[in-house]
Order: C-alpha cells, then structure tokens, then sequence
C-alpha cells in the first residue's frame, strides 16, 4: 500500500475553500432576511413614518452608536483669528456660503448640515431639521455648563478640546456646532496685544470626513487649503480576480480576527476619566520628504513610523513597558471623493512595530508592511465589509464594532492620517489612542 501525501499548501488550499463555502451557506440566508427585513421598513418608513429622508448607510453608519446623543467619533478643530469676530458673522458666512451652496444638480451640497439621524424599527435614518436654525449650531462658547471652561489661551484651549470629543450631542439637532471666544490671547505671533478670536468646530464624523472636512473650511473662510486628492490605484482588478475575491471575502475577513483577539491592548477607554489633548509643533513637510528621499521610503511611511515612534517615547515616558508591535486602524482617502459632507474612504486593519531597535528599523519595518498592505486585499475586504454591514440595523453595526473599537478587549489603535492637519494625540491614565481630531489650524482672514 502505499500512502498518498498531500503537500500542505494544497491541504490549505482545500481547507480554505471548504471554510468559505461553509461561511457563504451561513451568511447568504442571513443577508437575503436582512434585505427583505429592510424592504419591508423602507415600505412602512413611506407610509408611517415621511418625515424621514433616507437610510443611514456605509461609513457614515460606522460612526454612529445606539443613542443619538452618544458622541463616540467626533472631529474638533480650533482656528485663531485676527480682531474681534461674532457669532454673526459666523453665521453669515455659513448662511450665504455652505447652507445655499448646490451642485451641478441643483442639490444642497451640505444637506447633512441641517439633518440629524434618527432610529425606525432598527434602522438609522436622516431626518431634517424643521425647526433648523443657524443660532443653534453656530453660537458663543457656552459648555461651562458642562464645568469646560471657556478656552481663553492656549492651557484651557487644550482641555476643552479634549473634553469636546465625547461631549454629549442635541438628539433633535444635527451633530455639529461652532462655537465663538471674541476674545482669545495667543501666546505666540506678531503683536501680544493685538486682538484674536477663537472659532472651534465639532462635527460629528457621520457627517463628513476628514477631506470633506477641511473642504467645508475652504467654502466657509474662502480659502485656498489645498486637499490632495488620493491616486487611483493603475492595477487593474481582472474579473476573474473579483469572482476570487468574492468566494474567498470570509478567508480575508478572518483574517483580520487575530489583531481583534488577541488582547494585545493598553487600555481600555475609561468615560469616567478626563483625556488629554496635546499637539506637536509644526512640522515642515520639506522636513517629512528630506526622511522619504534619505532613506528611501514612502512619505506614508515617515508619518506613521515617527507617529508609533511618538507613542512608544510616551509609554516609556509613563514608566511602561512597550510592546513590540501595535494594532492599528488605518483610514485611507478613496480617489475621486464626491465633496460635500460625505465620507468617502476606507479602513485597512494593520500591524505596526512599535519598540524598535532604533526609529531607522521601525522606519523600515514600516515601510514594508504599508507596501504589503498596498498589494494585499486587506483594504478591499475592510471597504466591503463596512458597506455591507450598511444594510444593517444600527443596533447589530454597533454590537460587531463597538467592542473592536472602544470598549472591548480587542481595541484597535486608531490612526487618522489627513492631508492637511497633523494628528492629535489624545491620553488617558494608561491609555493612548490616536483620536479622529485635526491640529488646531491658525491664521484665517474673513
């Protein structure tokens, strides 16, 4: 007799289809009730509830949380300004320049400005304001109620920016505020008596991103910030490829489960504890491309490696023991972003070194793993996986991410990477986290 042996990778191989054919049997039946179930509330919303306006889906449904007043993915933002600026003319600018502003279409490029989302039989939906009104949103600095003191320097800047993060939202109101100090006294600059204001913006990411963002900053002020716009990929996917990537979408998912089990994690967050905002000085980016080009690398690969590096030093600087690697959550723009108030990119779930022999083999170490990333489906699976969890109910799409993103023992580090601003590093006692805020931006005319 004589024994047949299978080479591994042929065993793996057979494994591997087998596991996605069991998970296909699994999943479909569940998805085909999920999109009846929706159908079915998409024909009752019409008739019971009009006011209404659509489904919340894809990455906008990501950021949102079982109760409609819960702040857990905020973006603030702080700018300085010359002279004594009010609260109207803030208004002004937002009501003749964004509020009124429609595309080619004919349709209001930031309707998301003057809706809030709601919840029907599971489902999260936009609904309009009716009552909507500037006065409401766009106001003088008024959260001592919530024992924040009003930011008049740059020491109370920064603890009341930290606190804004998770600070409550007005369930019946969009979620997004800016908030007005006539008068603000910046440490630094020409003239330390010349007169500053200070105008801070949270918006809740639901809403819009980081481009769409800093896009809306460029209508309101009327100024040139330049976004760069992402690159679309020249690889072109084969439609055998597609048809590869759809039978074997739950290998690559399952994947993606060990950085979430592993408990490899600092902390988890603790609401009862106050966080900690912090920002680096300004770094020229003439400065991040002379590391690119020294050392040949990529300029993603200098932010993020200086970034791990960054938190690394504050571990140690607390007395901690550094773990070698770290679990990170990466957002990538997605080419030919659409504008407006809309979230338009992708979630890449990655490893990155973080107690390294030196910051040149973390640096290095780095760079091979984003270009591994850039070759990989793990992008793919992360985009496709987020719109299909958009067809859920709210409820089920909190349950599957909260625990990997806040709360549970699997917490993953988010790293916001935007084109303009440098990334905010927010602490807690024992924990560190990178937090979806964008450095304060300074110098803006009206």
């Amino acid at each position: 007799m004589h024994s047949i042996t299978f080479p591994r990778r042929s065993v793996r191989m057979i494994g591997t289809v087998i596991f996605c054919f069991a998970i296909h049997l699994i999943v479909i039946p569940i998805l085909l009730g999920v999109f009846l179930y929706r159908g079915l509330v998409a024909v009752l919303v019409k008739f019971l509830r009009p006011d209404l306006d659509s489904f919340v889906t894809g990455v906008d449904l990501s950021f949102l949380s079982n109760d409609p007043q819960e702040a857990v993915s905020s973006i603030v933002t702080s700018l300085i300004v010359n002279g004594n600026v009010t609260e109207n003319r803030i208004r002004e600018m937002y009501q003749e320049r964004v509020l009124k502003l429609k595309d080619s279409k004919g349709k209001l490029v930031y309707m998301k400005l003057s809706q809030f989302w709601t919840s029907f039989l599971g489902f999260a939906f936009w609904k309009t304001d009716k009552s909507f009104s500037l006065s409401n949103h766009v106001r003088k600095y008024d959260h001592e109620d919530a024992k924040l003191p009003t930011p008049n320097d740059e020491t109370s800047l920064k603890e009341v920016m930290a606190q804004l993060l998770t600070l409550p939202w007005n369930p019946n109101r969009s979620h997004w505020e800016a908030l007005i100090v006539s008068k603000y006294k910046r440490e630094l600059g020409p003239g330390p008596h010349d007169p500053y204001s200070l105008v801070i913006i949270r918006m809740d990411h639901s809403i819009v991103d980081a481009i769409s963002f800093l896009g809306l900053l460029r209508v309101l002020f009327q100024s040139p910030f330049a976004i760069p716009n992402a690159l679309r990929n020249v690889t072109q996917i084969s439609l055998w490829d597609k048809y590869k990537f759809l039978y074997l979408f739950p290998y690559e998912a399952a994947k993606l489960l060990p950085g979430m089990l592993r408990g490899r994690y600092l902390n988890k967050q603790d609401p009862t504890k106050h966080r900690i905002y912090d920002t680096s000085e300004s770094i020229p980016v003439s400065t991040i491309k002379k590391i690119k080009d020294k050392h040949e690398v990529d300029y993603a690969s200098v932010l993020h490696s200086s970034i791990t590096g960054g938190i690394c030093e504050s571990l140690e600087t607390l007395k901690k023991t550094p773990p070698k690697y770290i679990d990170l959550v990466v957002t990538l723009a997605l080419p030919d972003h659409p504008g407006g108030a809309s979230n338009h990119m992708r979630f890449v779930s990655t490893e990155h070194p973080l107690k390294s022999v030196s910051s040149l083999d973390r640096l290095h170490v780095t760079q091979k793993i984003l270009r591994k990333v850039g070759t990989n489906w793990s992008s793919l699976v992360s985009l496709n996986f987020v719109k299909i969890l958009g067809i859920f109910p709210v409820t089920i799409v909190t349950k599957i991410l909260f625990p990997c993103s806040k709360m549970g023992q699997a917490a993953l580090y988010q790293l916001y990477l935007s084109p303009l601003a440098g990334n905010s590093l927010t602490m807690q006692k024992s924990l560190i986290c990178m937090s979806s805020q964008v450095q304060p931006l300074q110098w803006v005319s009206l």
